[in-house]
C-alpha cells in the first residue's frame, strides 16, 4: 500500500501505473492533515498540488458535489498547508485562487490569507 505521500505525488508526476482515484489523493491528503509529526515529503507533496505546471491526474468514478476532483484536492491542500505551515505558503495559495474557476478554492484562499 503506497503512503500518503506517495499516493499524492502518483497524482501529480504521471508517473503512475495506474491513475489513483480522486479519493484515495484526498484521504492521503486528510491523513497528512492529521495533527501531529508530518512524514517526511508531507509539506513538498501539498505544495506539488498547487504548484503552477503541475497537472493533478486522478481518475473519478464518483464525482464531487460541485467541485471538480482537482479543486477538491487544490481545496483540502490549501487547509492542510495553512494548518501546519501558517502563511508560509500564502503567496502561492493566492496564485492558486487568482488562477481558478472555483468560488470555494477562492473563498478558503481568502479566508486563510486575507489581504494584509
Amino acid at each position: 500500500m503506497a503512503s500518503p505521500v506517495q499516493t499524492i505525488l502518483s497524482a501529480v508526476d504521471g508517473g503512475a501505473r495506474a491513475l489513483p482515484d480522486w479519493t484515495e489523493v484526498a484521504n492521503a491528503v486528510a491523513e497528512l492533515s492529521k495533527p501531529g509529526l508530518a512524514p517526511p515529503g508531507a509539506e513538498a507533496a501539498l505544495v506539488a498540488l498547487l504548484e503552477p505546471g503541475h497537472t493533478i491526474q486522478v481518475t473519478a468514478a464518483e464525482l464531487p458535489h460541485i467541485q471538480s476532483p482537482a479543486d477538491m484536492l487544490r481545496t483540502a491542500a490549501i487547509e492542510a498547508l495553512w494548518t501546519m505551515t501558517g502563511d508560509k505558503y500564502a503567496h502561492l495559495c493566492a496564485q492558486v485562487a487568482a488562477n481558478s474557476d472555483s468560488p470555494i478554492v477562492r473563498r478558503v484562499v481568502a479566508v486563510r490569507f486575507p489581504a494584509r
